[in-house]
């Protein structure tokens, strides 16, 4: 894990520090191709402890009410079917209203969604608790517990706190996990919330180069 963390921390300096003599294209491609490495190594970490696939996404934050996958690791794009399928899936803006973990973090101020049983949350007989997602009636096929960390930041502003949301780190798993039941105590949650935190400064480095034509300005 601690080699994983330096690694992880490591790159995403490099990333940011290359930002200013590249093409926002160059940026774009490195940022995809780090990000779906950090991935890879969250997936192997996680799938050794836990003795189960799992799988690992990052959503960015296209609008508003929407976000779009921005990046795989190996294990997710084969549940989700392959490389030509998660293409499509790719190009698609997901509605945040159409999925019950998101809509919980990013319109009801969740601070993450944690939960290792959602066949369980799926069949509650209030219909504001149920899960539902975007898979519709085949989500359970795909997984059964995920846990989402928001890429995200605190912004003080007056007597108010407010974060400022770029997107959400997500692992799943297709069998139930106990431990990942709302707690910020197991070892998943634990390892996804520290990629989630560093990850910060790299995405909003991306996004300022975007606006800037591809520069970083200081």
């Amino acid at each position: 894990m601690i080699n994983f963390a330096h690694t992880v921390t490591h790159k995403i300096k490099m990333n940011i520090s290359q930002m200013p003599n590249q093409s926002i294209e160059m940026t774009r491609n490195s940022i995809v191709e780090f990000l779906g490495f950090t991935l890879e190594l969250l997936e192997k970490i996680l799938t050794r402890y836990y003795g189960e696939p799992i799988c690992a996404s990052i959503k960015l934050c296209n609008t508003q009410n929407t976000l779009k996958t921005f990046a795989r690791g190996p294990k997710n794009v084969s549940s989700r079917g392959g490389r030509k399928k998660v293409k499509r899936l790719n190009s698609k803006s997901l509605k945040i209203g159409d999925n019950y973990a998101y809509d919980s973090i990013l319109k009801r101020k969740f601070q993450y969604f944690a939960e290792g049983d959602l066949r369980n949350l799926s069949e509650k007989e209030n219909d504001d608790d149920k899960f539902f997602c975007e898979y519709g009636d085949k989500w359970q096929d795909i997984f059964l517990s995920t846990i989402i960390i928001p890429i995200r930041c605190r912004i003080l502003s007056g007597c108010s706190e407010e974060y400022r949301m770029l997107g959400l780190v997500c692992i799943d798993s297709k069998v139930i996990q106990p431990d990942w039941g709302r707690k910020t105590e197991s070892y998943a949650y634990q390892t996804t919330a520290f990629v989630a935190d560093a990850l910060y400064s790299l995405i909003d480095s991306y996004i300022i180069a975007q606006q800037n034509g591809g520069k970083i300005v200081k």
